[in-house]
């Protein structure tokens, strides 16, 4: 009858205290501007409270020779991450920052990073060869890195 009574009550107890053992589930929707404002809703649909970091990333479609910045790498991650905070279960918290990327030690401008054109139109303004009607996002991707 004891085996029994302390069965029943550690049934109860882990079940009242499912937190302890229950575990986050975060996920993001976020918008990433040509001026590198970061906006993220995080979505916490476990059943324990947590948090999330993220960095993006962005990545050229084409070869190197199709960009202003020609020297630069193919891919460049933010220097800047941005944390969901704690999110509690079934919750949904908004954040946003200005990410910044680095080539070097250089800050780069993702519109010149990102151009996806290149051509003898001399923007005399901002020293940038540009094809008219180029978008930001012609040349680059982007996506979501998790970090700690």
């Amino acid at each position: 009858m004891k085996n029994a009574v302390f069965i029943l009550f550690l049934i109860f107890f882990l079940y009242s205290c499912s937190n302890i053992f229950g575990k986050p589930d975060i996920t993001q929707q976020c918008t990433l501007s040509a001026r590198g404002i970061v906006e993220c809703t995080f979505y916490n649909e476990g059943n324990a409270k947590g948090s999330q970091c993220i960095k993006p990333i962005i990545s050229r479609k084409m070869h190197k020779d199709n960009y202003y910045y020609q020297f630069a790498q193919d891919n460049i991650t933010s220097i800047t991450k941005l944390c969901s905070g704690i999110v509690e279960p079934n919750d949904v918290i908004d954040r946003s920052t200005t990410a910044f990327f680095k080539i070097s030690s250089k800050t780069i401008d993702l519109d010149k990073f990102c151009i996806a054109t290149y051509n003898e139109e001399y923007d005399l303004f901002e020293g940038n060869v540009l094809r008219p009607g180029s978008k930001f996002w012609d040349g680059c991707e982007w996506y979501i890195s998790k970090v700690n």
